[in-house]
C-alpha cells in the first residue's frame, strides 16, 4: 500500500507540473499578441498625412501645391477636361482645408476609393480648355515631402479650378480606340537582302558534320511585305500602350526608353554625330584658344584662326632672333596642332625644358585636344586636368589664363558627354560657364534633357540663342516628351532643310519626323515616310530607316515579322555604318527569340571580332550570357543530357559569373548520368570552390560520387568527412550513407559496410547496386548465408530492370554462397545462369568471367558425383579457356573429385 501510494504522489506531482507549464505557454502566446496588436496599430498610424494643400493663380499659370508628413505612392492622369492626382494608402482621417488666395475654396474635394490594394485618394482640378501639366516632387532631409502641379494653357487659355470630383467612378476611364492598320505597299526585296543571313548561317555550318539536308521553305508572296495583316494590328496595340510608360522613362532619365529615347540606343549614336556636325560648325577645337592668345600677344587678326596662325609663326622669328628663344620654341612646338600636325612626345619635351615660358597651359590644352580628336578618352582628360591645374609660372590669373581654364574644362565636359558620363558632363559645364565659356550653358541645357531634367533644360534653353541648332534639336525633343507632336516635327522639318547639304544630318531629322508619328501611334504615317527615307535615301539614312522599320516589326509577338526585322537588320548589318553594331546586337536577341541560339551567339561573337572596343560591347556579353542561360535552362527541362552537355562544354565561357552555380550543378548532374566522369569532377570542384550556399551541399555530394567513379578513394573520402563536419544536419542524408558505405567498401573495410546503421536499418535495399555492394562485403567476411539473401535480392531488382549483365554478377554471387555453404544443387542452378546470362548483348557491363562460372559448374557436378554433367562442363570450358579446362579435368576427373 505504501508502495502504490507513493507512486500515486508522484504521478500527482507530474501532473502539477504539466498544468504550470501549459499556463505558462498560453500567457506566453498572449503576450505575443499583444505584440502583434501594437506593432499593427504602430504600422497604422505611420501613413502618410497630407498636411496642407494650396491653389494658386499665376501669371502664365495656376499651380496646385501639396505637402506631407511622411513620402506618399502617387501618380497623376489626364481625362475628359479633368486632371486627377492619385494618393494610395495616406490618413484619410487627417485631410486638410485647401488653402487659397480666395475663399471660394473651403473644404478639399477628394474622391475615396478603397480596393484590394487599401484605399486611393483622388485630389481632382476641373480643367476648361486645352491644357498641359506638369508634375514635380521634392524631397530633403530634415524638409516636408512636397508635390507641385503646374497647368499650362496649351493653344488657348484654359481656366483650372479645384472642384469636386461627381458619383463617377474615379476608375472608369474609356478604353482607347486602336487605329486600325492599312496595308503599307513596298517593293519587293532584293536577293542579296534575303540572303545575308543565309550567308552568315552557311559561314556557321562549314564545321558541322554532313547530315540531313533542310528544306527550304518557299517565301510566299504576303512574306515580302513590310507589315504583316496579323502582326500589324497587335504592333499598333502594343505601340500605344508602350510608348506612354518610354516617354516618362525618358523624363526620368532611364536609358531603356526604346523609340521615345534620343538618349540611348542606335538614335543616341546617331545624336552625337549630329550634335558634333551642327555645333560650332565654322570654328573648330582651337578657336576659342586662339582667340585668346591673339588677345594676349597683341596680334592683329586675333578674330581669324587661319590668319593668327600665320601671325604666331612671324612672331616666333622674331623671339628667335631676341633672347625668347625658349618661347619660341614652345610655340614652335603648338603651332602644327593649329595646323593639324601636332607631335605630342615633341610637346612634352619642350614643355619640360622650358618649364616658365608661360604657354604650359596652352601646351598642355593641344595635347588634350589631339587626344580627344584621336578618341583616346583618359589621355584627353588627363591632359585637359593638367591646363586647368596648370604649373608654377601660370597661377597669376589674367585673361588668357582664365580663357584657357574654361575651355580646358568645357572640352573635358564634351569627352564627359559623348562617352555618356552625364553627370561629369554637367559638372564641367556648370564650371566653364561660371568661367565665361559661352559654348557651355548650352552644352549643359543638352546634358540636362539628355538626363531627364526637362523642365531645367527648358528654361536654360529659353535664355540662350534660339537660332542655335542643337538648341532646336532639343526643343524638338522636349516638344516630343510633352507631347507637342505638331511642334516637334516642325521644328525637325526645319532643320533638316536647313542642313539639306549635310546628309548625315538631313536625314537623322527626315527620321525623326517619322518617329514622332510613331510615338503618336500613328504606325501607318510612321512605316510610310520611314519607308520613303529608305527608298530614296542612302547610306546612313537608309540603315536608320531599316532600324525603325525593324523595331516597329519586333514589337509584335509574330515570328514571321521577326523574320522580316531579321531582313532590314541584315541591310545595316552588311555595311559600316553607325548603327551596324546595334543591328548584330538586335539580330542575335531575334535569333534567341526565333530558337536558333547557336546563330544568335556567332552573331555576337562576330560583332566583337568586328567591334572590339564598340559601345556595345558590355550588352552583347551580357545578351550572350542570357541566351547561353535559356538554351541551358530549356535543355535541362526537358532531361536532354546529351544536348545539355554540348551546349555546355562549347559555350560556358559565356555563363555569367552571378549565374554559374545553377548552370553547374545541372552540368553535373548529367555528366555523371552521361558517365563523363572527367568532366562532372572539374565543373563540381569548381562549383565546391566557389562556396555558392545554394548549391553546395547537393555539389559535394555529387563530386563524392565522380571521385569515385574515378576510384579516387582517398579523395572521395576525405571530401566525406568534410561534408559531414560542415553539414551535421545534411538533407541529403541518406544520399550520403549510401556514398559513405561504398568508400568503406571500396576501402577494404567490410566491417564498417554491414555494421553501419543505415544497412542494418534496411535490410532490403530496393537499389541493386548498393545491394551488392553489402552482399560482397559479407561474403568477404565469411558470412555467406547474409550474403547468398542480399544478392537474391539484388537478383530480383535486375531481373525486374531486365538489366542482364549486372544480373549475372548477381547470380554468380549467389552461387558462390551457395557453393561456400556446400549447397552444390543451388550453386548448379545459378552458375549455368550466370554462365548463360553473360553472353547477352546489354549496355550495362558485367564484370565476371564466364570461365570461371563454368570452372566451378563442373566442380559442383563432382562434388555431388555428377560426373558426366562435370565432364560436360569441362568440355564447354575447353571451347573458352583451354588451359583451366585442362587444369579441371586434372583435379576433378583424374582425381575423381
Amino acid at each position: 500500500m505504501e508502495r502504490t501510494s507513493g507512486i500515486f504522489e508522484v504521478i500527482k506531482q507530474r501532473w502539477q507540473i504539466l498544468v504550470s507549464i501549459a499556463s505558462l505557454a498560453m500567457v506566453f502566446v498572449g503576450l505575443i499578441g499583444l505584440i502583434n496588436l501594437a506593432t499593427a496599430e504602430s504600422k497604422k498610424g505611420a501613413l502618410p498625412v497630407l498636411t496642407t494643400v494650396k491653389f494658386e493663380e499665376k501669371k502664365n499659370f495656376n499651380q496646385l501645391e501639396l505637402t506631407f508628413e511622411g513620402r506618399p505612392r502617387f501618380s497623376m492622369q489626364k481625362y475628359k477636361g479633368r486632371f486627377y492626382l492619385k494618393l494610395r494608402n495616406i490618413n484619410n482621417e487627417l485631410l486638410p482645408p485647401a488653402a487659397a488666395p480666395t475663399s471660394r475654396l473651403s473644404q478639399l474635394p477628394t474622391k475615396i476609393v478603397k480596393d484590394r490594394l487599401g484605399t486611393l485618394t483622388s485630389i481632382v482640378v476641373g480643367v476648361n480648355g486645352d491644357f498641359r501639366t506638369e508634375m514635380s516632387a521634392y524631397e530633403k532631409p530634415g524638409t516636408p515631402f512636397r508635390i507641385v502641379i503646374e497647368f499650362y494653357p496649351a493653344r488657348e487659355r484654359a481656366s483650372v479650378a479645384v472642384k469636386p470630383q461627381p458619383d463617377k467612378d474615379v476608375a472608369g476611364i474609356e478604353k482607347k480606340k486602336v487605329v486600325k492598320s492599312k496595308k503599307v505597299k513596298t517593293k519587293k526585296k532584293t536577293a542579296k537582302v534575303r540572303d545575308f543571313w543565309e550567308q552568315e548561317r552557311e559561314g556557321l555550318d562549314k564545321d558541322k558534320k554532313p547530315g540531313k539536308p533542310v528544306k527550304k521553305k518557299v517565301a510566299k508572296k504576303s512574306a515580302g511585305k513590310t507589315t504583316h495583316k496579323r502582326a500589324h494590328t497587335a504592333v499598333v496595340k502594343k505601340v500605344k500602350k508602350v510608348r506612354k510608360i518610354e516617354i516618362e522613362r525618358v523624363a526620368s532619365g532611364d536609358e531603356n526608353a526604346g523609340v521615345a529615347a534620343f538618349n540611348n540606343g542606335w538614335r543616341w549614336e546617331y545624336r552625337k554625330k549630329v550634335i558634333s556636325a551642327i555645333s560650332d560648325t565654322q570654328s573648330g577645337i582651337y578657336s576659342n584658344v586662339l582667340r585668346a592668345l591673339g588677345e594676349k600677344l597683341g596680334l592683329e587678326d586675333g578674330t581669324e584662326p587661319v590668319q593668327l596662325t600665320a601671325e604666331l609663326t612671324a612672331l616666333v622669328a622674331d623671339y628667335e632672333t631676341g633672347e625668347q628663344s625658349g618661347k619660341a620654341e614652345v610655340l614652335k612646338g603648338i603651332i602644327p596642332f593649329f595646323q593639324g600636325s601636332g607631335d605630342v612626345e615633341v610637346m612634352d619635351a619642350l614643355l619640360r625644358k622650358y618649364a616658365y615660358t608661360g604657354f604650359t597651359r596652352l601646351g598642355r590644352f593641344v595635347e588634350g585636344a589631339y587626344y580627344e580628336q584621336k578618341g583616346f578618352i583618359p589621355e584627353a582628360l588627363a591632359y585637359y586636368n593638367m591646363t586647368v591645374v596648370g604649373s608654377e609660372d601660370e597661377y597669376l590669373p589674367e585673361p588668357f589664363t582664365n580663357a584657357i581654364i574654361a575651355e580646358a574644362n568645357f572640352r573635358m565636359g564634351v569627352v564627359y558627354f559623348m562617352d555618356y558620363r552625364m553627370d561629369e558632363a554637367a559638372g564641367y559645364f556648370k564650371t566653364a560657364s561660371q568661367q565665361g565659356n559661352r559654348s557651355a550653358r548650352k552644352w549643359l541645357a543638352n546634358t540636362l534633357l539628355v538626363k531627364g531634367l526637362t523642365k531645367d533644360a527648358a528654361r536654360i534653353y529659353s535664355e540662350v540663342d534660339p537660332d542655335d541648332p542643337v538648341t532646336k534639336m532639343s526643343l524638338a525633343d522636349i516638344s516630343v516628351l510633352e507631347g507637342d507632336y505638331d511642334t516637334a516635327r516642325d521644328y525637325y522639318s526645319a532643320l533638316s532643310e536647313e542642313f539639306s547639304g549635310d546628309a548625315l544630318v538631313s536625314a537623322y531629322f527626315m527620321i525623326r519626323v517619322a518617329d514622332t508619328y510613331q510615338i503618336e501611334g500613328r504606325i501607318d504615317d510612321a512605316n510610310l515616310r520611314y519607308k520613303v527615307a529608305r527608298d530614296n535615301l542612302g547610306g546612313e539614312g537608309r540603315a536608320m530607316a531599316s532600324l525603325a522599320m525593324a523595331e516597329i516589326l519586333i514589337g509584335s509577338d509574330d515570328r514571321e515579322a521577326y523574320r522580316d526585322a531579321l531582313r532590314y537588320y541584315g541591310t545595316v548589318a552588311e555595311g559600316n555604318y553607325i548603327g551596324t553594331e546595334e543591328a548584330y546586337l538586335m539580330s542575335a536577341r531575334l535569333h534567341m527569340q526565333l530558337g536558333d541560339n547557336s546563330m544568335a551567339i556567332a552573331l555576337l561573337d562576330k560583332m566583337g571580332r568586328l567591334f572590339p572596343m564598340g559601345e556595345l560591347r558590355f550588352d552583347a556579353d551580357r545578351t550572350r550570357g542570357e541566351i547561353t542561360l535559356k538554351w541551358l535552362n530549356k535543355l535541362a527541362s526537358i532531361g536532354d543530357d546529351e544536348g545539355f552537355a554540348k551546349v555546355f562544354l562549347t559555350y560556358e565561357p559565356y555563363i555569367p559569373f552571378g549565374k554559374k552555380s545553377g548552370a553547374y550543378i545541372q552540368a553535373g548532374r548529367a555528366f555523371l548520368k552521361l558517365g563523363f566522369t572527367t568532366d562532372a569532377v572539374k565543373v563540381l570542384n569548381s562549383l565546391v570552390k566557389m562556396g555558392d550556399g545554394e548549391h553546395l551541399e547537393e555539389a559535394m555530394i555529387l563530386l563524392i560520387k565522380g571521385y569515385l567513379a574515378q576510384e579516387d578513394i582517398e579523395s572521395a573520402d576525405r571530401l566525406a568527412m568534410f561534408f559531414k563536419a560542415t553539414f551535421p544536419g545534411t538533407r541529403f542524408k541518406e544520399r550520403y550513407a549510401r556514398l559513405l558505405t561504398e568508400i568503406n567498401y571500396k576501402k577494404g573495410e567490410y566491417k564498417k559496410v554491414v555494421n553501419s546503421g543505415e544497412v542494418k536499418r534496411r535490410a532490403d535495399w530496393d537499389n541493386s547496386d548498393e545491394m551488392m555492394v553489402v552482399a560482397s562485403s559479407f561474403f568477404r567476411l565469411g558470412k555467406y548465408k547474409k550474403a547468398e539473401e542480399r544478392y537474391r535480392r539484388a537478383a530480383e531488382l535486375l531481373a525486374e530492370a531486365q538489366k542482364n549483365k549486372k544480373l549475372a554478377d548477381a547470380c554468380m554471387g549467389v552461387a558462390e554462397s551457395s557453393f561456400m555453404q556446400g549447397r552444390y544443387k543451388e550453386s548448379i542452378r545459378f552458375y549455368r545462369c550466370a554462365a548463360e546470362l553473360s553472353k547477352s548483348e546489354d549496355k550495362d557491363g558485367s564484370s565476371i568471367d564466364s570461365s570461371w562460372a563454368m570452372y566451378r559448374l563442373a566442380e559442383s557436378n563432382f562434388r555431388m558425383g555428377k560426373s558426366l554433367e562435370g565432364t560436360e562442363a569441362l568440355d564447354s570450358l575447353e571451347r573458352i579457356d583451354r588451359k583451366m579446362a585442362e587444369w579441371g579435368k586434372y583435379l576433378f576427373a583424374e582425381n575423381g573429385k
